[in-house]
């Protein structure tokens, strides 16, 4: 599903008169927003809801569009069997508590999004919560070093990230189920074996901002 780009323009035109919280995007389908829309979006904040079932599962906020010079997709998704089939993944090869959020666009948004996710925390210690972007085509997974993530009172999980893809929030550091098995850069070791970690683990450390 393309953002109506037409639409987006005449929005954009009349937003000093009807007021830029109304240029933004909301969908229950996977949504991209074009190369096109985005200039012209410029250094204006642009919103982009994920909706089912008339709530929010989540929803992406850029803070600088204009710096974004390709097609993107905007959707992402706590919910569904992309979410399912990536936390029975992991799971397979951790032991902690997980859940996942699915971004559709893959690779970096080239700036900071802030994210809010409808997530189901219950049973994890959200004042620990740890984030890793994992990416499907390379089989690794980065932690995501400053979440500055926090959970407000209608239980929208809130976190910043670069990385898109699929996003493993984790009830503390990652727990390898297998500890033998070194973390190394290098290519992508073989499904049967598991994800593989870009970069080696660094101290936990204490405080809500993961």
């Amino acid at each position: 599903y393309a953002v109506d780009t037409a639409e987006m323009r005449r929005l954009i035109a009349t937003a000093d008169k009807i007021g830029w919280d109304f240029v933004r995007s909301s969908s229950a389908l996977p949504a991209t927003v074009t190369a096109e829309v985005w200039q012209l979006l410029g250094n204006k904040t642009f919103v982009a809801h994920t909706s089912t079932d008339k709530a929010v599962q989540a929803q992406l906020t850029f803070p600088e569009p204009g710096k974004i010079t390709t097609d993107m997709q905007v959707s992402a998704w706590v919910k569904g069997s992309i979410v399912e089939s990536r936390r029975a993944f992991f799971e397979k090869w951790f032991s902690n508590q997980l859940r996942v959020i699915h971004f559709d666009h893959s690779g970096s948004f080239g700036q900071p999004v802030e994210v809010a996710a409808k997530l189901d925390l219950s049973g994890m210690d959200t004042g620990n919560l740890y984030f890793y972007s994992y990416d499907k085509k390379t089989n690794r997974y980065t932690r995501i070093q400053e979440p500055d993530y926090l959970i407000d009172k209608n239980g929208y999980l809130h976190f910043t990230t670069e990385l898109a893809g699929d996003i493993i929030v984790s009830d503390g550091p990652l727990v390898r189920k297998t500890p033998n098995i070194f973390f190394r850069s290098g290519p992508p070791f073989r499904n049967n074996v598991g994800p593989l970690c870009l970069f080696p683990f660094p101290s936990a450390r204490s405080g809500h901002s993961g």
